[in-house]
């Protein structure tokens, strides 16, 4: 079942048939250069990931979600909204990674765009982030492309990341 759908991408539940795909993603070199969170390193901590995450669909009721390209049924990375416990209280964050393959089409902004109005229109947040490390441009672009704006310094993991932020737009 599609949670999400774009022009080029459907976005899904992760399955742990998608581990292998995911692995060699996170794998890519570069890709997560900047990546608060070391990645899963086996097939099977690729797994046990996505389990994790199918239960956060049920505690929380979103998570991240398997990014697939329309066109070729690729699994191209995974984005969606992830609950992040910061120093001054809880965060939604919408999250993407895409395969470096994909960089430079406007998928990662598609993605995060539609991501972006399911938090709001669905599940009725008040506001949402993206935390990005401090050296990332691209994520930074990213953000800006989807209507947030820079709020404030934080460390996360240990690194220092810029929080970018927007508010509900029809909230008072």
């Amino acid at each position: 079942m599609n949670v999400i759908e774009t022009r080029r991408l459907y976005l899904r539940r992760l399955e742990e048939g998608d581990a292998a795909r995911l692995l060699e993603i996170y794998q890519e070199p570069g890709l997560l250069d900047y990546f608060s969170v070391g990645p899963p390193e086996t097939i099977e901590d690729a797994r046990a990931a996505i389990r994790r995450h199918m239960l956060r669909y049920e505690e929380w009721g979103f998570g991240l979600w398997a990014t697939v390209l329309r066109e070729t049924n690729e699994i191209i990375g995974r984005c969606g909204l992830i609950l992040q416990n910061m120093e001054w209280g809880q965060e939604v964050e919408v999250a993407y990674i895409i395969s470096r393959a994909q960089w430079g089409q406007g998928l990662a902004s598609e993605a995060a765009r539609a991501i972006r109005d399911y938090g709001f229109e669905h599940l009725k947040q008040e506001r949402l982030v993206c935390l990005i490390h401090v050296d990332n441009e691209r994520s930074r672009r990213v953000a800006r492309a989807i209507g947030m704006s820079p709020e404030r310094k934080a460390k996360y993991f240990g690194q220092d990341v810029d929080v970018y932020a927007m508010s509900q737009p029809n909230a008072s």
